[in-house]
């Protein structure tokens, strides 16, 4: 949608507020707040990273909570916070800080007045300003072409709370079922529990704009039992797939060259990608649950971490059946598939996943194939931007740590480096990161300097009298390429 046309724009300043993007952390925020309003904030900033902290020791550590130590650090702490938010300011930030404000304010005013929303899209982080009835339309459409949601005639959020803990009482009455650790990280906290909501981001990347339902459950009842079959099933399902999953681009680029190497990519070679829509909200809840099971057993995974099968399927049970939130103020329990934003939904879907891919696709294809690209018997690979994806990163002028700003340049041109096969692919995505980083406003001379260290780094050394830092032949690309391609990608 137009922002300028939209919010009827003076002078372009919501416009360009808006272009910086959901990841844009203004200046200075607590400058134009009260000293009394900032004095609440340090002592609350304060009080929670002092609970925080004395929670961990004394659950993971067992450290006592009342050692004097603790005295001397909420001392140094109230000290910091002080410093970082009460400290006095430049007439200049000031003012630049109030006019963020305002603009801000605007922005909200002409949404509320002339009914619209924001929303930050998939993937892109940059904002989309809808129509409020368009969105709820999609949204309609999207529930009734799915019919994943059922609408409650009340709220459920007491009856859900009121089973999880029930549950969880007793798993852990009986013998050998929870550990005490296991019982007191899964069980909610009452007093800060809450209902789950539900809210969609428009995927602008694909055709027609579709929505992706997002459900925020961070504060419900199952969020720590979610939290902690994650914990448990995740890294068990990485050890076992490890040879058959890609964890990036470069891991992916490393394997076809090793295909390739193993004489196996002919001319006649096709590669292929799908995509699968809408998996989390379509995922059989029992034949889901019925698939964990089996894929514990195949790999001798009859407890984890002294919990039996039935015991982790009863609780991943609770986690997708126990799926109850709001929305416009109607109530709604999700009846297939799992919660979009629940951390166990991502691990369940793998397994479901993994289960799929044998039965429907590798009993279909003979030995050593793989998906991927060919060009014509030679493996040529580079950075594949979409045309409907926008050059976005975080923005220079954001309030964010300075090395924020570097790691991302690094992060680029490795990614540039690794993802290349050739010296004219990499030039190619080193203009394109250029680009992209003046358009967020990074600086001509900050970009240089930042491309300098990194080639630097790996000993190619341009004249310093050189306007750009330059790579100037194949055999300096090929010399980084090859010390940065073999770098094995982390989990």
């Amino acid at each position: 949608t137009d922002i300028g046309d939209t919010l009827y724009v003076r002078h372009n300043q919501e416009r360009e507020h808006l272009s910086r993007g959901s990841n844009y952390i203004r200046m200075n925020q607590s400058a134009v707040v009260s000293y009394k309003k900032r004095k609440q904030l340090t002592k609350k900033e304060h009080d929670k990273i002092i609970n925080q902290v004395k929670d961990y020791l004394a659950i993971y550590h067992r450290v006592d909570r009342t050692l004097p130590i603790y005295d001397i650090y909420s001392e140094n702490l109230q000290q910091r916070l002080d410093l970082r938010y009460m400290a006095p300011l430049s007439m200049s930030s000031r003012i630049r800080a109030q006019r963020e404000k305002n603009i801000v304010r605007s922005i909200h005013r002409k949404l509320k007045k002339y009914k619209h929303l924001v929303r930050v899209t998939e993937k892109s982080g940059v904002f989309c300003v809808l129509r409020t009835q368009d969105h709820e339309q999609k949204a309609i459409e999207y529930r009734e072409k799915t019919k994943v949601y059922k609408e409650l005639s009340s709220n459920r959020f007491e009856a859900t709370l009121n089973k999880v803990i029930r549950l969880l009482n007793n798993l852990h009455a009986k013998q050998g079922k929870l550990r005490a650790w296991q019982y007191n990280e899964m069980r909610p906290n009452v007093k800060t529990c809450k209902l789950a909501y539900m809210y969609f981001n428009p995927k602008t990347h694909k055709d027609g704009t579709p929505f992706r339902p997002i459900m925020h459950t961070i504060d419900s009842p199952t969020t720590n039992i979610s939290r902690l079959l994650d914990r448990l099933i995740r890294p068990i399902f990485n050890e076992k797939t490890k040879h058959t999953s890609i964890i990036d681009g470069a891991h992916l680029i490393k394997r076809l060259r090793q295909y390739a190497n193993d004489g196996h990519l002919r001319p006649t070679t096709l590669f292929c990608t799908f995509d699968i829509n809408n998996l989390y909200t379509m995922l059989p809840q029992q034949q889901s649950l019925d698939i964990l099971v089996e894929f514990l057993q195949t790999h001798d995974k009859h407890r984890v971490q002294g919990m039996d099968i039935a015991t982790i399927r009863e609780l991943a049970r609770i986690v997708i059946e126990e799926n109850a939130f709001v929305y416009r103020n109607k109530y709604y329990q999700q009846i297939i598939g799992g919660a979009m934003g629940s951390q166990f939904t991502l691990t369940l879907a793998n397994i479901f996943m993994c289960k799929w891919e044998k039965e429907s696709i590798c009993r279909q294809l003979p030995s050593f194939e793989i998906y991927g690209r060919n060009n014509n018997g030679v493996l040529s690979t580079s950075v594949y931007h979409k045309t409907t994806s926008e050059p976005y990163v975080v923005p220079f002028e954001s309030d964010h740590p300075r090395h924020i700003f570097r790691n991302i340049i690094r992060a680029a041109l490795l990614r540039a480096v690794r993802y290349s096969s050739t010296f004219e692919a990499f030039n190619t995505e080193r203009r394109s990161i250029r680009l992209m980083l003046l358009y967020n406003g990074y600086p001509s001379t900050y970009i240089n300097s930042e491309f300098r260290k990194f080639f630097h780094q790996y000993d190619i050394h341009d004249s310093d009298s050189s306007i750009l830092p330059m790579i100037t032949d194949e055999r300096q690309f090929l010399a980084i390429h090859n010390r940065i391609a073999p770098t094995p990608t982390p989990r």
